[in-house]
């Protein structure tokens, strides 16, 4: 009798996992980039200089942008890890391990000191990225993104030749029962990156977002993975973009290094 309780307790979780992921129709393009388009953004972006500093999701990336690089062996895009300004006597694509995780206060201000030590003004673009493990149920979400807004707007004032874009917090997949469990136990952070992510959208010009977030959430076919609390929409990382639940894997890192190739390759300074 308690086995088959236990069974049937087990059933039900298994659908409620799957009934609170949603489906959503998005615009977005095919995950696989017009090759064309991308070797375009590619000669773009080998005559820019560029700053990223970012954790392990942005190494996920970088290697991304490497794989496509082997794919485009005519490609003269040049890629350093640094944050020395130095090297942006020349174009460049440079990114580095900025702040500490758990920490996201830190990454402002470690982007802010690699701005002030040379970068800014050299740098064409200059961006940086909070990481998933960085938002949890005790973060003040408000709080900091009155210092990321104040911060930012003090670097464009200060560096008027550098364009800064914004990216939106990466996400977990929370997929199972283990997610399933996490959810119910209130562990599962996506409503919290979901908050911060809105106030971004809300604040900045679409045109310098890159909504990492609504990537790593968009299935190939362009539909979205979601839940809803009350109206809220809660973007959750397609399960098939990860190994781990949060890093991406091979596919994931593919997916969002074409995005933000052709993004930055974009990009133009008034819009």
């Amino acid at each position: 009798m308690i086995d088959k309780l236990i069974c049937a307790i087990t059933i039900i979780c298994l659908i409620s996992v799957f009934s609170c992921s949603k489906n959503e129709k998005t615009n977005d393009e095919p995950v696989e980039g017009n090759t064309m388009q991308i070797k375009k953004s590619l000669q773009q972006l080998a005559t820019m200089k560029i700053y990223f500093g970012h954790q392990s999701v942005g190494y996920n990336i970088m290697d991304g942008i490497q794989n496509i690089l082997k794919e485009n062996p005519d490609s003269t895009l040049n890629i350093v890890e640094t944050r020395d300004a130095k090297d942006f006597s020349q174009p460049v694509f440079a990114h580095s391990s900025n702040g500490r995780n758990l920490d996201p206060e830190t990454k402002i201000s470690d982007f802010v000191a690699a701005i002030n030590n040379g970068i800014g003004n050299k740098a064409d673009v200059a961006f940086f990225k909070f990481c998933y493990v960085d938002f949890n149920k005790s973060t003040d979400i408000t709080q900091l993104f009155e210092k990321y807004k104040t911060e930012m707007a003090k670097l464009e004032q200060q560096n008027p030749e550098t364009l800064f874009v914004h990216v939106t917090v990466p996400l977990t997949s929370e997929s199972g029962l283990k997610g399933f469990i996490k959810k119910i136990l209130g562990r599962d952070n996506n409503p919290e990156r979901a908050r911060f992510n809105n106030i971004i959208k809300e604040t900045y010009k679409p045109s310098l977002i890159f909504d990492l977030a609504g990537y790593e959430a968009t299935y190939p076919d362009g539909k979205q993975r979601y839940s809803t609390k009350g109206k809220e929409k809660i973007l959750y990382l397609v399960p098939d973009y990860t190994h781990d639940g949060g890093h991406l894997n091979d596919t994931g890192r593919r997916i969002i290094a074409e995005k933000l190739i052709n993004f930055i390759a974009n990009l133009q300074r008034g819009n």
